[in-house]
């Protein structure tokens, strides 16, 4: 099977995707160091562009309804219904982790995309960290070729996300096993989250695995992974396929729009 991977956000070489090139071994060929990896390496050309920066606040406890209802208020526009977002996280040995970086494959009914970002810094309550994101055509394949290169699937976890904007400012309204958040994204969107009745200073600081892990430590019979129960999920991820794919995941929202979920 052959994976394409379309480019969105300028990072034309593959240790965008995790595996640093060294430079040239036998026969002038560039070789990949299957036992290191560098997030936003400073070894990248120096007129390179610099990555793409993520601006976050998240809110715990959030309540949809009355959120929604501001943001009609404010006119901001919403791309559709909930959609289910299945998320993968690679790491090689716990070095990634360690750094505080995160390689992530979503698949979600829009298609697959990868993501790598860097450590996060914090001004006040804001998350700030580079990111770059690509779209994936084949998960599957692109999965086996993390693999192949020394990572492997270490966590997933899973929300029902509903995405509005609101001129630059993305927000997204996030159901979750362990709760409801929203999380507002883009430069000054301190300003929107006020706004929309939110207070910048209680924005919750924490990723939404590092509240799982959170949330296991308080519920020991929780499940190591922040997954929706298969009646909530429409059976996507319950059998033996690795990864779900867009359709099937389109095909559990439809079942469970028409069943009203």
């Amino acid at each position: 099977a052959v994976v394409r991977i379309r480019e969105h956000l300028g990072a034309p070489d593959v240790d965008a995707v995790g595996a640093v090139t060294t430079g040239a071994g036998a026969g002038g060929r560039r070789r990949f160091d299957h036992g290191t990896f560098a997030i936003m390496s400073s070894s990248r050309d120096a007129g390179a562009a610099a990555p793409p920066t993520e601006r976050e606040l998240k809110f715990a406890d959030v309540d949809h309804s009355a959120l929604r209802e501001r943001l009609l208020a404010l006119e901001a526009e919403c791309e559709g219904s909930p959609a289910l977002e299945d998320n993968w996280i690679f790491d090689q040995d716990g070095r990634l982790q360690s750094a505080g970086s995160v390689l992530r494959l979503r698949v979600d009914r829009r298609g697959a995309r990868l993501t790598v970002k860097g450590p996060a810094t914090f001004e006040d309550q804001m998350k700030i960290r580079t990111e770059l994101e690509t779209g994936v055509d084949d998960a599957q394949t692109l999965r086996a070729i993390l693999e192949a290169l020394g990572f492997s699937a270490t966590r997933r976890y899973q929300k029902y996300r509903e995405i509005w904007h609101l001129g630059s400012i993305t927000i997204s309204v996030d159901h979750t096993p362990i709760g409801d958040f929203a999380e507002f994204e883009g430069e000054n969107c301190e300003t929107v989250a006020r706004r929309c009745g939110l207070d910048p200073a209680q924005a919750e600081p924490r990723s939404y695995l590092a509240l799982y892990e959170d949330h296991v430590r308080s519920h020991p019979d929780a499940p190591p992974d922040m997954l929706f129960p298969p009646k909530e999920r429409g059976g996507v991820g319950t059998g033996a396929t690795p990864i779900v794919t867009p359709g099937a995941i389109q095909a559990a929202q439809a079942k469970r729009d028409a069943d009203g979920g």
